[in-house]
């Protein structure tokens, strides 16, 4: 804001929304995307504001919010893409829901090509997980930990982390549960806020004896 530069102010603002959304502060990360509108710049906050509402659990305005982008793309996107798109947030939707079945199918059908890889998708990982298939559940959350951009979300890196040693723990991976959990107390078990995660790392080793 000091430095006039509407563009950057609006790239960190999009970052600190991203940030509050992950701490579970939707409210402030909606305000924080509120902001990015009073800038002279040009930002598309369809996808981030509906993210968040359907994080809020706002399923409903979600849904509106994403039947007016459609409208807006028509003819810009082609069909597919857009019904990728739509199957995106409704798998988002049924995941918030805890329709873990049809979140992992409409998250697949999302994709764009077929891999021979698990797609680095955090949303199909705890879908994955929640539908009891924790073996593909913890690839997500590898390639998630492992990519080299991956303290470009420091808060979800972390919370991946967490993640990953769920999944590794029901899938039968002790040793990579363990060393999971660990990493996730390094990073945040000295924090005076209280986190679920650091409480799932600190049970998970109770029970592996880690």
């Amino acid at each position: 804001r000091d430095a006039g530069i509407p563009t950057l102010q609006g790239q960190y603002l999009m970052v600190l929304s991203q940030e509050q959304s992950q701490l579970d502060r939707y409210p402030e990360a909606l305000s924080t995307l509120s902001e990015i509108r009073n800038l002279e710049a040009s930002f598309d906050l369809d996808f981030s504001m509906i993210s968040v509402l359907i994080l809020e659990k706002e399923f409903d305005p979600a849904r509106t919010m994403l039947d007016s982008m459609t409208s807006k793309w028509k003819g810009k996107l082609s069909d597919k893409m857009l019904e990728r798109i739509r199957a995106t947030f409704e798998g988002n939707i049924a995941l918030e829901q805890g329709k873990f079945a049809e979140a992992v199918e409409r998250l697949q059908a999302s994709i764009p090509d077929a891999s021979a890889k698990a797609p680095a998708s955090e949303p199909l990982g705890r879908a994955l997980l929640g539908a009891g298939e924790a073996a593909k559940a913890a690839e997500i959350f590898q390639r998630i930990v492992k990519d080299p951009d991956r303290y470009a979300d420091p808060v979800g890196y972390v919370r991946n982390l967490a993640r990953l040693g769920e999944a590794c723990e029901k899938a039968g991976k002790k040793q990579d549960a363990i060393q999971a959990y660990r990493q996730v107390l390094q990073w945040w078990g000295s924090t005076d806020l209280p986190r679920p995660e650091t409480e799932t790392a600190r049970q998970g080793l109770k029970r592996l004896g880690g």
